[in-house]
């Protein structure tokens, strides 16, 4: 997905206004919101490989082509997640993306515990694994634990 929008290449951020802009992209994607606050961007900074006491700079925009392309991967994996049937992106945000959760480090990984919620049950239906999230990018792997 980033390496669609030209952040990355060859498994490497082209530019750090690029990992920047992708943490930002990465809230939009989850919450339709193109302007947040650095403490929300926590979990979104260790998937670019940032830390996340890290300030992003605040002149970055997401575009409309941004936009119009997140809607086209959220669309793609409810396409593809059929056990979703005809949940909307709307829904796929409210049930699954936007959630509670504590995030945690150790020397070895980087930890999410997500609340648990009714539509959990789904998540064994699902093509795509969330359970271990590694870039060559993060310097940890984040290791993901549904309903904890």
């Amino acid at each position: 997905m980033l390496e669609r929008l030209n952040f990355t290449a060859d498994g490497h951020f082209t530019h750090q206004q690029n990992r920047e802009k992708a943490a930002l992209f990465l809230q939009y994607v989850v919450t339709g919101k193109q302007s947040t606050t650095n403490s929300e961007l926590a979990l979104n900074k260790i998937i670019c490989g940032l830390s996340p006491e890290a300030i992003l700079s605040e002149n970055i925009e997401i575009t409309t082509e941004d936009t119009a392309f997140s809607d086209q991967v959220l669309n793609a994996l409810i396409s593809n997640w059929r056990a979703l049937g005809s949940t909307s992106i709307g829904g796929l945000k409210g049930n699954f993306l936007i959630r509670e959760g504590l995030l945690s480090e150790s020397p070895e990984h980087w930890k999410l515990n997500i609340e648990r919620k009714a539509f959990d049950v789904l998540l064994n239906q699902c093509p795509f694994s969330f359970s271990l999230i590694k870039y060559p990018w993060m310097e940890k792997p984040l290791v993901v634990e549904w309903g904890s």
